[in-house]
């Protein structure tokens, strides 16, 4: 059920899509609405920890997985918008876009920061990579604070 709501904006979208419902400039719609919802559920991740220890509660470190799972999926469809829709799939224009904009590196240093995190979310990757398996989870830190700093 959880999984279904995480997905429901997602499917707002598509659905906003094939209506024609996204305004005058769809493509940018769709990419700051993934955009953030990427950042949402990378912040929801990453309250659930304080939330446990303020409620005492296990139950809240549960969903840790899951709503990484989804700011990682958001941020792929975030990326894939940009780079398929906006510019065609044109190394060029990327070349020409990417040193005017700070933005843009950001949120690839951002993405960047959550493939391996993504990677190695499962029990077995936990288990093989022991104490650096925490070392790891320990950058999703900065993968939060990124876009929060571009977003200011």
């Amino acid at each position: 059920m959880q999984a279904l709501i995480s997905f429901s904006p997602f499917l707002s979208l598509v659905y906003a899509t094939f209506q024609h419902k996204l305004g005058a400039n769809p493509i940018q719609t769709l990419y700051f609405n993934l955009d953030d919802w990427a950042l949402r559920f990378l912040c929801i991740g990453l309250a659930l920890t304080p939330l446990k220890r303020l409620l005492k509660q296990s139950w809240p470190v549960h969903f840790q997985r899951m709503m990484g799972l989804f700011a990682f999926f958001y941020a792929c469809m975030h990326f894939l918008v940009y780079i398929v829709l906006d510019l065609s799939l044109s190394w060029e224009t990327f070349k020409d876009e990417a040193p005017k904009s700070p933005y843009i590196l950001v949120d690839i240093f951002t993405f960047l920061l959550l493939i391996p995190l993504a990677l190695t979310s499962t029990k077995a990757m936990q288990k093989r990579l022991g104490k650096r398996w925490t070392q790891l989870q320990s950058s999703k830190k900065n993968a939060r604070q990124q876009p929060i700093k571009q977003k200011n």
